[in-house]
C-alpha cells in the first residue's frame, strides 16, 4: 500500500514551462559556484602536489558556469531580478573565498590590503544594492564590474600557480574593483543623494530594469 500523503500540495512537483526550466538552469549554473567556493577552499589548504591543478580548474569550472549562466539570460532574454541578485552574491562569495585563503596560505600576491579593499568595495556595493531595492530600484552589473570578474577569475589562477606577472594582475582586478564600484555610486546619485538630504526620489525608470 503506497504511503498516504498527507498535503498533497507538497507532494506534486509543478510542471515547469520552457521559461521556468531555462530560469532553472540559469540559477543551477549560478549556484554551483557556491559548492565550488568551498571546493576551491579545501583545495587550498590540502598539501598535496595536486592541489594547485585542482584549485586551477575548481576556479574554470566557476568562470564556465559564470558566463553559461550569462549566456542563457542574454540568448533568451530571460533576466530576473532574483538572477541579478544570486549572480553578484555567488560571484563575490567564490572570489572571496579565494583571495582570504591565499591570503591565508601566504600567498605573496595576495597581500592584505589588497583583500581588504576588494572585501570593503563589495560591503559597499551590497549595501547601495540593497538600499536601491527597498526604493524599487535594480542595480544591474556595469561593464566595469564584468570586466573585474573576468580578470579576477584569470588573476586567481596565475596566483595559484605562481605566474610571472600575476601580482600585477591582482593590481588591476583590485583597480577595476575599485574603478566599478565608484561608478555604481555615479549612476546611482539620483537615488542617495537625495537620501542623504533626508529625501526619498526615485530614480528613471530606465533604471529599474536591468537590460539582457
Amino acid at each position: 500500500m503506497g504511503a498516504l500523503c498527507l498535503l498533497p500540495r507538497l507532494c506534486v512537483l509543478p510542471s515547469l514551462t520552457p521559461e521556468e526550466t531555462l530560469m532553472t538552469k540559469g540559477n543551477g549554473a549560478t549556484l554551483i559556484r557556491l559548492p565550488l567556493s568551498l571546493v576551491l577552499i579545501l583545495l587550498l589548504f590540502w598539501d598535496s602536489p595536486y592541489s594547485p591543478s585542482l584549485a586551477a580548474l575548481t576556479v574554470l569550472c566557476a568562470a564556465i558556469a559564470d558566463y553559461l549562466d550569462g549566456y542563457w539570460a542574454r540568448k533568451h532574454h530571460n533576466v530576473s531580478n532574483f538572477g541579478i541578485y544570486l549572480d553578484a552574491a555567488t560571484d563575490k562569495v567564490f572570489v572571496l573565498s579565494g583571495l582570504i585563503s591565499l591570503l591565508a596560505k601566504n600567498y605573496p600576491q595576495v597581500p592584505a590590503s589588497i583583500v581588504l579593499i576588494i572585501l570593503i568595495r563589495d560591503v559597499l556595493i551590497d549595501g547601495l544594492r540593497s538600499f536601491a531595492a527597498a526604493e524599487g530600484v535594480i542595480i544591474p552589473a556595469n561593464r566595469f564590474g564584468k570586466w573585474k570578474t573576468l580578470i579576477t577569475w584569470i588573476a586567481l589562477i596565475a596566483v595559484i600557480f605562481h605566474l610571472p606577472g600575476s601580482f600585477g594582475l591582482m593590481l588591476v582586478a583590485t583597480g577595476l574593483s575599485v574603478l566599478s564600484g565608484v561608478i555604481y555610486f555615479y549612476q546611482s546619485r539620483a537615488l542617495w543623494l537625495p537620501a542623504i538630504a533626508g529625501k526619498s526620489v526615485q530614480m528613471e525608470s530606465s533604471a529599474k530594469k536591468p537590460s539582457a
